[in-house]
C-alpha cells in the first residue's frame, strides 16, 4: 500500500504532471479556501450544490496553491450499486374476531414435502371479522429486509397503517416493522403501496395487523419476504428547484410545460415532482438539457406523480431513479396545467475532486470562468485507477465561498490587436513609400523633358 501511494505521488508530482504557470485567481468567478489535514499527498474535496452552480462544469474548476499554481485533479464518480433482492412468496391465513371480541385461534397446520399451510378456525367464522393475517416462514433461513403485500383488487380506495410482528412460537410476538399501505385511484390510474421495511428475521411466523379502516372484505392473498443485500451507503444531496419565470421560458414551449434551472451541472441520479398542496397529481414526462432551447433528452417517461391525503395520512410518489446525468436545465411536460407550488427535486450523490497537493499551502478551490488552466487531469485519473487498491484521499473541508473575478471571469478579454496593427502599419508605410517614390520619379522624368 505504501509503495503504491509513493508511486502515484511520483507520477503525479513529477513524471506525468508538467509544471504549470501560475494563474491569477481573479480569472475565476469564485473560490473556496481548503482546510487540509497535514501528512498526505492527496485530498478529496466534496462537491456541493454551490460548487456546481458557480463552476457550471468540472472543466471550469481548478485547485490553486498559495502561488496560484494549478494542481492536478480529477473527479471521482460515484455509481451507487443497486440492491440485490431475493423474494420468497408465502401464503397467508386470516385471524378472525367474533362480535363478542373473542379471537378464533383454532390453529390447524397441514404439512407436506413442499408446503406448510396454516388455517384459523375456518369452520366457525360466521359473523366474525378479520383482524390479522399470519404467514408461516419456518422454512425461510434468510433474514428479511422488507415485506410486500398483495391483496385482492377492490373498487373502494383505502389507506391504513400496518404493523408487522414476528414470533417463533405463535405466542410471544415482537414488532419488527411499521408502515403505510394504500390502494388509491388517481386520475384513472390505480396506485398501490404494499412494501413495508422490517428488521431482519429468519424463520418463525409473521403477523400483519393494522390500525386504520379497511374495506370489507380486505383479503391479503400473498405476503412476500424481500431478502436484500443493501449496497454501501452513498451520501445523497437534494436540491429543490422552483420553475423559472415565464419571461425565461422558450417562446415555442408548450403552454403546460414547466422549466427548471439547476444553476449548474448536477450529477442527478433521481428526480421527483413536488406538490405544494395535497390531493394533486399529474401524468408527466421529465427531460433534461444543457440549454433551454434544447435538444431535450427524456429522463423519466410518462408516469403518474401525486401527493394525496386520505384519512389524515399523506402519500406521495417516491423518487424516480434515472441514469446519471449532468444537465443544468430540466423540463416537466404534464398532461394538464399545474398551478403554483410545483417544484422539481433532484437527488445526486456527493461526488468528490481528488487532487495532488504538489505545491505550497494554503490551497483553494476556484471555479467559473474562461481560464485555460481549468479542468481535470486525465493522466492522474489513469494512474490512480491502474494502481488503486482501496486507496482514498484525505477529506478536505471547503471554507466559505468568496467572490474573486465575479461575472467578469466569463467575459473574454479584449486586448488591442498589436500584431495586426503593426502589420497594417507596415503595409501602409510601404504603400506611402512606393507612392512617394513614384511621384519623385515622375517629377524627375518631367524635369528632364
Amino acid at each position: 500500500m505504501k509503495y503504491e501511494r509513493q508511486l502515484i505521488a511520483a507520477f503525479a508530482c513529477g513524471l506525468l504532471a508538467s509544471p504549470a504557470d501560475a494563474v491569477d485567481p481573479d480569472e475565476f468567478a469564485v473560490g473556496w479556501p481548503l482546510e487540509l489535514a497535514p501528512g498526505s499527498e492527496f485530498y478529496d474535496i466534496p462537491l456541493n450544490a454551490d460548487v456546481y452552480r458557480n463552476a457550471r462544469s468540472v472543466s471550469q474548476i481548478a485547485v490553486l496553491d498559495v502561488n496560484g499554481e494549478p494542481m492536478p485533479f480529477y473527479r471521482v464518480l460515484i455509481e451507487p450499486e443497486p440492491p440485490a433482492e431475493e423474494i420468497t412468496t408465502l401464503g397467508v391465513s386470516p385471524v378472525y374476531q367474533t362480535q363478542t371480541g373473542e379471537l378464533i385461534t383454532d390453529l390447524t397446520v397441514e404439512t407436506s414435502d413442499e408446503v406448510v399451510n396454516l388455517s384459523f378456525g375456518a369452520a366457525s367464522t360466521e359473523g366474525a371479522s378479520i383482524v390479522a393475517f399470519i404467514a408461516d416462514a419456518r422454512e425461510i433461513e434468510t433474514p428479511a429486509a422488507a415485506i410486500d403485500l398483495d391483496w385482492a383488487e377492490m373498487a373502494q380506495p383505502f389507506m391504513t397503517s400496518v404493523v408487522v410482528s414476528h414470533s417463533e412460537d405463535l405466542d410471544r410476538w415482537e414488532v419488527i416493522g411499521r408502515g403505510t399501505i394504500a390502494s388509491l385511484a388517481i386520475d384513472g390510474a390505480r396506485v398501490r403501496h404494499g412494501r413495508i421495511p422490517v428488521s431482519g428475521r429468519s424463520g418463525g411466523y409473521y403477523r400483519l395487523g393494522w390500525s386504520g379502516s379497511t374495506p370489507a372484505p380486505w383479503l391479503v392473498e400473498e405476503l412476500s419476504l424481500v431478502m436484500s443485500r443493501e449496497p454501501d451507503a452513498v451520501p445523497v444531496e437534494l436540491v429543490q428547484l422552483p420553475p423559472i419565470t415565464p419571461a425565461e421560458v422558450p417562446a415555442d414551449a408548450d403552454e403546460n410545460a414547466l422549466f427548471f434551472d439547476a444553476g449548474g451541472s448536477l450529477p442527478a441520479r433521481a428526480v421527483e415532482l413536488g406538490f405544494g398542496e395535497p390531493n394533486r397529481w399529474a401524468n408527466a414526462v421529465i427531460s433534461g438539457s444543457d440549454s433551454l432551447d434544447g435538444p431535450w433528452r427524456r429522463m423519466a417517461s410518462r408516469r403518474l406523480y401525486y401527493r394525496v391525503e386520505f384519512e389524515g395520512r399523506q402519500l406521495g410518489t417516491p423518487p424516480v431513479q434515472i441514469t446519471r446525468t449532468g444537465f443544468r436545465y430540466w423540463k416537466v411536460q404534464p398532461d394538464r396545467s399545474l398551478s403554483d407550488g410545483i417544484e422539481l427535486r433532484l437527488h445526486y450523490p456527493q461526488e468528490r475532486l481528488r487532487f495532488a497537493a504538489n505545491g505550497s499551502g494554503p490551497y483553494q478551490l476556484v471555479g467559473g470562468g474562461l481560464s485555460s488552466e481549468a479542468g481535470p487531469d486525465a493522466v492522474l485519473r489513469q494512474v490512480w485507477e491502474q494502481l488503486d487498491d482501496g486507496l482514498t484521499g484525505n477529506v478536505a473541508e471547503l471554507g466559505a465561498m468568496r467572490v474573486l473575478g465575479g461575472d467578469a471571469a466569463f467575459v473574454a478579454p479584449s486586448e488591442f490587436p498589436w500584431r495586426s496593427a503593426l502589420l497594417w502599419g507596415a503595409l501602409l508605410f510601404g504603400a506611402l513609400t512606393v507612392g512617394w517614390m513614384s511621384i519623385r520619379l515622375a517629377r524627375e522624368a518631367f524635369g528632364q523633358a
